[in-house]
């Protein structure tokens, strides 16, 4: 019953192989469980011959043959998730079977609700298939954006366990297209509200975090906080694409022009309040520097903090938090006194350091 209540296990890719390999060679008509081994076998590339997906010798005869389903009003489950499971790994974007796949969704559309009715009790599957019946529309992925909002991980392992969709498929790239529609269209309170859940997300969702990262930092620039850091937003920018003061840093590209000078601006900002409001060394930096160097911060395009002995070793709380917070992006300053500490400014093609002493 544990087994029923999820999609069932594809066959072994060898016997799938070989299921294929006999029905082109069509010596006999294949039996109903190699027609179910077809299934599963839709987008297996033996290295040889086009996968049957875009094979109209093979998908052609498969349709045939599933559409027996329909007319006797009984279909076998494990074969029906051959070909859901065949449906959400192929790729739409390819133009080889988009036809053929579009025929393949159109079979499980009539089939899912005679599958379902044929149940005498509630599963994990049946109940996925009906909360998300646009899998198998052209608006696939819609409701699933509302599950990336919530960063519901109990629910998309639920609908891995239940319809076995996986982190490669186009599923997710649709419901990232959704999610990514859904956050554009939302109010700016809403959307800054929703940026941790999107970055929990993104954290188990490598394949596509890239795309939900350039799309949050792109709405964010679009809001009326643009010029209020976001430290999430910074902090994981800064992990995954490196350094935007850096030229080196290719994807930053990802993101256009505005929106990297918008994240620039929270360095050119922030560095100087950390550096006069915290590295003061001996209290001997005047404020008044601080709100000198804050009216060039548009111009600023590189900063970096160095550190002398005192500050990378001090052990108080907000020294902690300047050195974790700003891990990769200080330098050490030596030979000099241990209680200074520099601050270096690209403006154009000039190099600016303000010392905490002077």
């Amino acid at each position: 019953r544990r087994v029923e209540q999820g999609a069932p296990q594809p066959p072994a890719l060898e016997v799938r192989k070989a299921a294929l390999a006999r029905l082109r060679g069509g010596k006999a008509p294949p039996s109903p469980r190699e027609w179910g081994l077809v299934a599963w076998g839709l987008c297996d590339d033996d290295g040889q011959h086009p996968i049957a997906m875009e094979d109209p010798a093979m998908f052609g005869p498969l349709m045939v043959y599933t559409q027996v389903w329909v007319t006797t009003r009984s279909v076998p489950r494990k074969p029906w998730f051959g070909l859901l499971s065949s449906y959400f790994v192929y790729s739409p974007e390819r133009a080889g079977g988009h036809d053929n796949w579009l025929r393949l969704r159109e079979r499980l559309a009539d089939t899912m609700p005679l599958l379902i009715a044929s149940q005498k009790r509630s599963k994990l599957w049946s109940r996925m298939l009906e909360r998300h019946r646009d899998l198998l529309t052209e608006d696939a992925g819609r409701t699933l954006q509302q599950v990336l909002f919530n960063s519901d991980a109990a629910e998309i392992s639920e609908v891995n366990k239940g319809l076995s969709v996986t982190d490669s498929s186009w599923v997710w790239q649709r419901a990232f297209a959704h999610q990514i529609a859904y956050i554009n269209a939302l109010e700016d309170h809403a959307f800054v509200a929703a940026i941790p859940a999107m970055l929990t997300f993104l954290a188990g969702h490598s394949r596509f975090a890239d795309e939900m990262l350039a799309a949050l930092l792109t709405r964010y620039c679009l809001s009326s906080r643009r010029d209020e850091p976001h430290e999430q937003l910074k902090n994981e920018s800064f992990k995954r694409w490196g350094n935007p003061q850096l030229v080196g840093s290719a994807m930053w590209g990802m993101v256009d022009s505005p929106v990297q000078a918008m994240v620039l601006r929270w360095y050119a900002k922030e560095d100087p309040e950390h550096f006069f409001s915290l590295l003061q060394g001996e209290g001997q930096v005047d404020e008044q520097r601080l709100i000198y160097w804050l009216r060039f911060v548009d111009q600023i395009s590189y900063t970096r903090i160095l550190l002398g002995s005192d500050a990378l070793v001090d052990s108080r709380a907000e020294f902690r938090n300047f050195r974790a917070k700003n891990a990769g992006r200080y330098g050490r300053l030596t030979g000099g006194p241990r209680h200074n500490n520099a601050f270096i400014m690209r403006i154009n093609d000039h190099l600016f350091v303000e010392f905490s002493g002077t």
